[in-house]
């Protein structure tokens, strides 16, 4: 009989200190030689030894964790390193359980916009995926989930004839890949309703990026956001103030403007800008936010007629390109990545 650490077993035929324990279980905690076994009772946690003839098997030992984790940073919503908005991917085992204080950790520990966790399932090019920024868990995040897509196609060697779903809390969500290496999500409509005219948001919105009355042309929010377009002059010249815009409770406030305000660099005719700022979610400013753009997209449709398809700056000094198109109630994001680093994350904490 082969006993190893970690496995479940019930005593047999054996005394310690005179008493009979026959029939108490426990763990084998350490194997340590000379053919004894030394067992941690369950509930006391009492030590005793015993030899492998006194031990009855109930349950093998779990399958070791690893001591290192897989890891990668991407760069999402562009094709050039070091620009766009990076993430780090984590890929964890299946059927093994991190501590979610250790997921905060590590999130706060890269203080990215976003760390994003990855867990396999049964089913080929399906996973568990949960998004963190430096201190809180967030229910959407498209950047992440692209870099999340990219690295696993790129790095992890997943199927690119298959579309990647994700089980997320805002549902499933879809990653597919052309020839070319261009990802677009198929991630839910999330439009928002105008707020008041005398709403303290609105109001709130001048001093947060020294703005005139007459600068904010329309302010809305959905379950999560705010948006607030302002004339193209006005974006061209904001000036952010972190301290301010957190007063505005919310995951994160895009100001949008009509085409490109602040020159791209590029030769794309481009629909809108935004510039996505979530300091209540510990982002000062989101580098490119895709999930903004499950509420820009429809906004920016209906206003301009009914567009199909779309192409958006993130106005950001890293910058950021987002193709988006429509199918029912869904908003396709699309976009490329690049991964910038790979490597091994140690110290995991286990439940």
């Amino acid at each position: 009989m082969e006993i190893a650490v970690g496995q479940a077993v019930e005593l047999i035929g054996i005394e310690n200190a005179g008493l009979d324990i026959t029939g108490q279980r426990g763990i084998v905690t350490e194997i340590p030689g000379h053919g004894l076994v030394s067992v941690t009772i369950d509930g006391s946690g009492a030590r005793v030894s015993a030899w492998p003839e006194q031990l009855k098997i109930l349950r093998d030992a779990a399958p070791s964790a690893p001591k290192t984790l897989p890891t990668a940073h991407a760069d999402a919503f562009t094709s050039v390193p070091y620009a766009g908005n990076p993430a780090c991917i984590v890929l964890l085992p299946k059927g093994r359980a991190v501590a979610e204080a250790w997921m905060a950790q590590v999130a706060d520990e890269m203080h990215l916009s976003e760390t994003a966790y990855l867990v396999p399932r049964d089913e080929p090019s399906n996973y568990d995926l949960r998004w963190f920024t430096p201190t809180s868990e967030v229910d959407l995040c498209g950047h992440a989930t692209l870099a999340s897509s990219h690295v696993l196609w790129d790095v992890h060697g997943a199927d690119t004839a298959a579309p990647l779903r994700f089980h997320t809390k805002s549902g499933v969500l879809c990653a597919t890949r052309d020839a070319s290496g261009f990802i677009e999500l198929n991630f839910p409509s999330e439009p928002a309703q105008a707020v008041a005219a005398d709403d303290a948001d609105r109001a709130q919105l001048l001093p947060s990026f020294g703005l005139q009355t007459e600068d904010v042309l329309w302010v809305g929010r959905n379950r999560m956001d705010l948006i607030a377009e302002v004339t193209p002059e006005a974006f061209a010249r904001l000036e952010p103030s972190t301290s301010e815009i957190k007063k505005i409770a919310c995951r994160v406030l895009s100001v949008t403007a009509a085409g490109c305000p602040v020159p791209s660099g590029d030769d794309v005719a481009y629909d809108f800008s935004s510039r996505a700022f979530g300091p209540c979610v510990g982002i000062e400013e989101d580098p490119v936010c895709g999930s903004a753009h499950c509420c820009l997209g429809p906004y920016w449709a209906e206003k301009l007629g009914g567009k199909a398809e779309l192409q958006a700056r993130a106005a950001s000094p890293r910058g950021g390109h987002v193709r988006v198109r429509f199918e029912g109630q869904r908003v396709l994001l699309g976009g490329r990545a690049t991964t910038t680093m790979t490597g091994e994350l140690r110290h995991v904490s286990w439940k």
